[in-house]
């Protein structure tokens, strides 16, 4: 390529990295970063630092742009140190790639002009471009690999016969350190120095042939000896090596061990057609690569050829072993469907091919830098673990960590990185019922605060007095990061604040799907409930099956003393009050066992019976339950984590202690009513409470005296337009809360 050709790269390698520049990333983000950063501040594979295979040369650079980074900015955080030091490696790399791609392309036969342009383009394609911005190894990998890549092509086609043996040990020993930074790369590079060689031993030129292999194991061993040194030896490293196989063959799912059409069908979705989600184009970049491909066949009839043996050992790699939802691992791949892409509007012209290309640049990096700019501010895991750590200086006494399964595979690696700052005992791993074995720890008289990890897509914490569950916050990578991320590991978090609760749910519970997925088919269902001298109040709400027809009667009692009994006809569902009084609960320490049990009405066995509302409070509190009207519980994305539907005419039932009440609801309407909005009319017998269209989300808030309570037994009426009747439902109503109308 002529000079201008490479000052053209030069000026594009810049603004590439000048751009990334501005989105360099503040936090770490999941446990892959974390273990190179901590093998970036002390390498021992044995311990995770970085994870098998070990990533030695990568973690060398590491240590490079990490004590840079250190020493520009003194005043950073770790985290922030460790973080862009990482993605510092992975934006020059990125940049640098331009060179490597356009020699790549320009090996395989495509003009110069036009060389530089796919170049170009490929550094714009969302995931190539967000990628760059990611502490990870896949850049770095990949431009080295491609990097060898196009120095085998050149080599061949233009390598002058006598320095060729020390080219060619050149190429091998870049080959191996390539393997170092990132092992995936041997699918990249050996099938292109196996045609090398196949090529110079039919050339008979046996010195070069000699020189490939030798300069790749002199590659291999200067990082390979070092890693065995530190990692305590062959025997130690390998069964280290052993154990990450035998995890990832275990807890992945692969076309290798699970060989199907349905799989292999999605594995080649998430490989050719997700990586370009984001553009909203992905059709029409695989249709773009089919046109390039045969006008790269008119430049250079080998290199369709070439693009076989460079790209298909990976992409079958990739299919059979990858965890594929991983969408990072299918870098490679894309880089070449891009490329072929690009190469299609040289069809239209030099000129107006070049124009169509400018713009498909710019459309590129419009779409992924602000992507790549949200994703800088931090990840969900060490955003929340900082706010944790911050909230813990201030407390009294330092909180109980614990987490949902999906939640410690997300932080607990994060938490090891964190010791230093803030030695907090891990979590421990549960796979199951974890809020059950919270139950149990509250059970036993314990009383230290828990600050509990969730996966915020589960509603487990409802087992809890939500009095005493507090909802801190939640993190989720946007809904525009999450598609280039895109995995089976958990980036979102919750982060919940629990106290002694007054009241805990046991099994037998249907509030939220996953309450009711646990409860199984045993229809009992337990509560504990504090032991205080006071009197109770409390409710249920309970739903009988449909195949007694002679109805069933649900007996509650307390520590084995019956409180109350009532009958539940087929089908039918009802909300029951329940007074306790001062006294059966009472108790030295620990909690009261409320049971819940069904007993046939008739000569057959009790039908199923589906407990799907609890709410209990000590004295005089005020109370709210929903009443008739209503859906099952669906799953939901707010804190509370379920949602009703009214229907047209749905109910809540309102207790008081003789004080005005203040009532909100909260929810929304759904797509399938009057695109015009409903109208929504809430009454207490006669008294109008609120009149409102519900549009989109809506709050409602209104106070009620205990008068109006009394004359309507309580109940208090929401009233829907549903022109098109009751089916699929009315509003979705997150949240009705009650409190005295002198409480804030």
């Amino acid at each position: 390529m002529a000079p201008r050709h490479y000052l053209t790269l030069s000026i594009v390698a810049l603004l590439f990295i000048g751009a990334h520049a501005l989105t360099v990333p503040t936090t770490l983000e999941d446990e892959d970063s974390v273990n190179l950063a901590l093998g970036v501040e002390s390498f021992d594979v044995r311990r995770y630092a970085p994870h098998p295979p070990g990533y030695p040369v990568y973690v060398a650079l590491g240590k490079g742009t990490t004590s840079v980074v250190s020493a520009m900015r003194p005043d950073w955080s770790r985290t922030q140190r460790a973080a862009a030091g990482l993605a510092w490696l992975s934006v020059i790399a990125g940049g640098l790639g331009v060179f490597a791609f356009a020699a790549l392309w320009r090996g395989l036969g495509v003009p110069p002009w036009w060389a530089v342009g796919v170049a170009t383009a490929t550094l714009a394609a969302p995931l190539y471009w967000f990628t760059a911005a990611r502490p990870l190894t896949d850049v770095p990998g990949l431009v080295a690999a491609v990097a060898v890549q196009a120095a085998v092509l050149h080599q061949l086609r233009h390598g002058s016969p006598s320095h060729a043996a020390r080219w060619w040990a050149v190429i091998g020993a870049s080959a191996g350190l390539a393997i170092g930074i990132r092992s995936q790369t041997i699918w990249l590079t050996l099938p292109a120095l196996a045609v090398a060689f196949v090529t110079l031993m039919t050339r008979r030129d046996r010195a070069a042939s000699l020189a490939l292999p030798a300069g790749g194991m002199v590659g291999v061993l200067v990082w390979f000896v070092p890693l065995m040194v530190l990692s305590g030896g062959p025997g130690e490293y390998a069964a280290v090596l052993r154990g990450q196989g035998q995890h990832d063959f275990d807890a992945v799912q692969m076309l290798a061990t699970q060989p199907s059409w349905d799989l292999l069908r999605a594995d080649l979705a998430q490989t050719f057609l997700h990586p370009w989600q984001l553009t909203g184009m992905p059709l029409l970049v695989l249709g773009a690569a089919l046109i390039g491909l045969p006008r790269l066949a008119r430049w250079s009839t080998t290199a369709p050829l070439w693009l076989c043996a460079l790209g298909l050992p990976y992409l079958a790699f990739h299919l059979l072993f990858h965890e594929v939802e991983t969408i990072r691992y299918a870098l490679p791949t894309v880089s070449l469907v891009g490329g072929l892409a690009a190469i299609a509007p040289s069809v239209l012209g030099r000129y107006i091919g070049a124009a169509v290309l400018i713009v498909a640049l710019g459309a590129g990096v419009v779409v992924s830098h602000p992507v790549t700019a949200e994703y800088a501010a931090g990840s969900p895991v060490f955003t929340t673990l900082e706010e944790m750590r911050t909230a813990a200086a201030a407390e009294a006494e330092p909180p109980r960590i614990e987490a949902h399964h999906r939640a410690w595979w997300a932080s607990s690696r994060a938490l090891d990185w964190t010791r230093r700052e803030w030695d907090v005992p891990l979590p421990r791993l549960i796979d199951r019922d974890e809020t059950l074995r919270l139950v149990d720890y509250w059970r036993t008289g314990a009383a230290t605060p828990i600050w509990f990890l969730s996966d915020p897509d589960r509603g487990d914490l409802v087992r809890f007095d939500p009095r005493a569950t507090v909802w801190q916050a939640t993190r989720r990578l946007s809904t525009r990061t999450a598609p280039l991320i895109a995995g089976l590991r958990t980036y979102d978090v919750g982060w919940w604040r629990l106290s002694r609760p007054f009241w805990m749910l046991g099994r037998g519970w249907s509030l939220t799907p996953e309450l009711d997925h646990e409860s199984g088919t045993d229809s009992d269902a337990t509560v504990f409930l504090l032991r205080h001298d006071a009197a109770t109040v409390l409710f249920v709400g309970a739903r009988a099956d449909g195949r007694h027809p002679e109805g069933t009667e649900i007996v509650a009692t307390v520590d084995g003393q019956e409180v109350d009994r009532w009958r539940l006809e087929n089908n039918q569902r009802t909300t029951r009050w329940i007074s306790i009084p001062a006294g059966v609960i009472a108790g030295a320490t620990g909690y009261a066992t409320l049971t819940l049990q069904p007993e046939s009405a008739g000569p057959t066995q009790p039908g199923r019976v589906t407990f799907d509302q609890f709410d209990a409070v000590a004295g005089s509190a005020p109370l709210v339950a929903l009443g008739r009207g209503w859906s099952p519980p669906e799953a939901d994305s707010g804190p509370s984590k379920r949602a009703h539907r009214t229907s047209r005419l749905s109910e809540i039932e309102v207790r008081h202690a003789g004080r005005p009440v203040r009532v909100t609801v909260r929810g929304e309407r759904q797509a399938d009513m009057t695109p015009l909005g409903s109208t929504v009319v809430i009454t207490a017998g006669q008294a109008l409470l609120a009149r409102f269209v519900a549009v989109a989300e809506f709050e409602q808030t209104f106070e009620i005296t205990p008068d109006v309570l009394d004359h309507t037994g309580g109940v208090i009426t929401i009233a829907v337009d549903l022109p098109r009747g009751d089916a699929p439902g009315g509003l979705r109503i997150r949240d009705v809360l009650v409190t005295d109308a002198g409480n804030h």
